[in-house]
Formats: structure tokens, sequence, C-alpha cells
């Protein structure tokens, strides 16, 4: 993938509430996943969310028709 970037050094931070700087462009959120059974890495990037928190298994049971954990 050839994807533009630019790099900005800067001391590491915990929170965007943390920055002393402003950036460029669109924020988002993102995380990096690694399947324990496999060696598949995904990293997700989302889109102007203010807070992010996990699925409670109620949700994932009725939108995924599964039960979590399983």
């Amino acid at each position: 993938m050839e994807i533009e970037y630019k790099v900005l050094e800067h001391e590491p931070i915990s929170s965007v509430k943390e920055f002393l700087f402003t950036l460029e462009g669109q924020q988002v959120k993102n995380i990096v996943l690694k399947a324990k059974k496999t060696n598949n890495h995904y990293f997700v990037i989302l889109h102007d969310e203010k807070r992010l928190s996990f699925a409670s298994s109620n949700v994932i049971e009725e939108n995924l028709k599964c039960i979590a954990g399983v």
C-alpha cells in the first residue's frame, strides 16, 4: 500500500488531551489486534468516534447471532 504520511516527532502521550500541538487532517482512533491462534494482525481505524467500549454479550448475541466467548 502506498499511503502518504508525515512523521511528527513528539514526546510520548497517552491521550489526545495531552496534545501540545495541533494535527492537520481528519482525526481517527485506531487499534491493532492480533489473533491468538494465528499470526494474523488487524489494524482497525475508526473515523470521528469520541468514545469507544467493548460491546456487551447481549449486543454481540443480538447482532451476530452467536454467544460471546464461545
